[in-house]
């Protein structure tokens, strides 16, 4: 399992995921994690802690890759975290948990002040290295 902290610190590191024989399990409110056999990475919970923004999430039959530098090794995938009713404000993450604060790489989540008045719910999905969004590899959460 991994812990996404929005504005919290984060180490890049590589890291895998589900086995691929059981579903991930969500939490209460939230949309559930595609069937194992397909990669996919998903929230298990979502909390604000101190004005961040904090999630666990797990990846599943896909391991996820950090950046090298300012960018994504070709080929890999990593989660882009967005707000539900707006992708304006995405994040992109690499494969360590904590997601939020500012990674080793230079990334950083999200705090309670940028969460949109309309929303309820943090959103992950996978993403290439060329920004191309993976439709249907993810899930989304209620903020607690």
């Amino acid at each position: 399992m991994a812990v996404l902290a929005i504005a919290g610190v984060g180490v890049a590191v590589l890291v895998g995921g589900g086995d691929g024989t059981d579903p991930i399990a969500v939490p209460p409110g939230a949309t559930a994690c595609p069937s194992p056999g397909t990669p996919a990475v998903c929230i298990t919970a979502v909390r604000v802690s101190g004005g961040n923004i904090l999630a666990d999430f797990e990846s599943q039959d896909v391991k996820l890759s950090s950046p090298v530098g300012d960018a994504f090794p070709a080929g890999t995938l990593h989660p882009i975290f967005f707000f539900d009713v707006s992708t304006s404000q995405s994040r992109v993450w690499g494969a360590s948990s904590p997601f939020g604060g500012t990674n080793s790489a230079g990334l950083s989540g999200f705090t309670e002040a940028d969460t949109p008045a309309t929303t309820a719910r943090l959103c992950v999905l996978l993403q290439d290295e060329t920004g191309q969004v993976i439709s249907g590899s993810g899930n989304c959460a209620p903020l607690s």
